[in-house]
Parts: structure tokens; C-alpha cells; sequence
């Protein structure tokens, strides 16, 4: 049997360790590139409208912040007629879970006498009272979910500056994009 001998020369060793710390450095800012790539469809996505209002004769800023004062509108239109009634419908599954819970438990007490049913009422009970700590414990994670808004809030400012930049410019998000992408 012969044996083989393995080479690995230092330049290949180099290249792998390169690799892996651009692997690393790219996992470190891909909140950032998230940021970036979402600001480019954004700046894409309004780029027509801006053009249009700018044939218009509208000045090119003035239509990118008219497109975007537009979209904020309409999302804000949209959570306005979406979040009151949820809003009003937890706080009434709230109020209204301890008559619920109740109700159930009466029910369950009534069929617990059948044989087949007895280990149904034991599921019933234990779903019950998991919905009521699950319920306790959203309560409680309030300030994480205020946490996450104002950092989702923060990300969105940086998104719409991001793609105001791409936008201000006449052929600037091509250009940008050339330069990400080049031939």
C-alpha cells in the first residue's frame, strides 16, 4: 500500500482564513446590509412615482418627500383601521377569558362522568389554564415589545434615508447599483 502525501501551501491556508473572517465580518453588519438592500427596493419600487412627479415639474426633492409623506399616509391609514379593533378585541378576550374559563370548566365537570370523556376534560383544563399564563405573560412582555418598536421605528428612519439618497440624485441608484455590481 502506498501512502499520499497531502500539500497545503500557505497561500491556500490564507485563503480559507480570509474567507471565513468575510464570512464572519458579513454575519457582523448583515442587519446593515438588510438595511441597505431593503433601502435600494425602496428607492426602486419609488423611483416612478418620483420621475412622474418630477415631469410635473415638481422639484426632484419635493417629489421624493411628496411619495414618501403618500406612503406614510397609507400605512398609517391602514394601522388606524386595523390596530383600534384588535386592540379592543384583546382587551375584551381578556376581560371575558375568566367566564370563559369558568363556562368550560362547568362544562367539563358535567361530561367527566362519561368514561371517554374524562381525559378531555383534563386536556380542556390544562389548554384552559395555558391560555391564561400565555395571557399573563404577554402582559408582562410589554416593555420588549416597546423596545422592538422604537428599534423597528429607528430602522425604518434609516431605510427612508437611505433611500432618499439613492433617489436625490437623477441616475444616483443606478449608479449605485453599477457600483455594487460591476461588469
Amino acid at each position: 500500500m502506498t501512502e499520499h502525501a497531502t500539500n497545503i501551501s500557505t497561500g491556500s491556508i490564507l485563503r480559507v482564513f480570509t474567507v471565513l473572517v468575510g464570512l464572519g465580518l458579513v454575519l457582523l453588519i448583515r442587519d446593515v446590509i438588510t438595511s441597505l438592500l431593503v433601502a435600494i427596493i425602496l428607492a426602486a419600487a419609488l423611483a416612478p412615482a418620483v420621475k412622474f412627479l418630477e415631469a410635473w415639474r415638481i422639484p426632484r426633492w419635493l417629489s421624493i418627500l411628496l411619495v414618501y409623506a403618500l406612503a406614510v399616509g397609507l400605512v398609517s391609514l391602514a394601522v388606524l383601521l386595523v390596530v383600534p379593533p384588535l386592540v379592543d378585541e384583546t382587551i375584551q378576550l381578556t376581560n371575558d377569558f375568566p367566564t370563559y374559563y369558568q363556562h368550560l370548566r362547568e362544562a367539563a365537570l358535567q361530561y367527566q362522568q362519561l368514561p371517554e370523556l374524562g381525559q378531555l376534560t383534563q386536556v380542556i383544563t390544562r389548554v384552559a389554564s395555558t391560555v391564561g399564563a400565555e395571557l399573563q405573560t404577554l402582559a408582562g412582555s410589554i416593555f420588549g415589545t416597546l423596545t422592538s418598536i422604537v428599534g423597528g421605528f429607528f430602522d425604518f428612519v434609516v431605510v427612508l434615508a437611505l433611500a432618499y439618497y439613492l433617489l436625490a440624485e437623477p441616475q444616483g441608484l443606478e449608479r449605485f447599483i453599477r457600483f455594487l455590481v460591476p461588469k
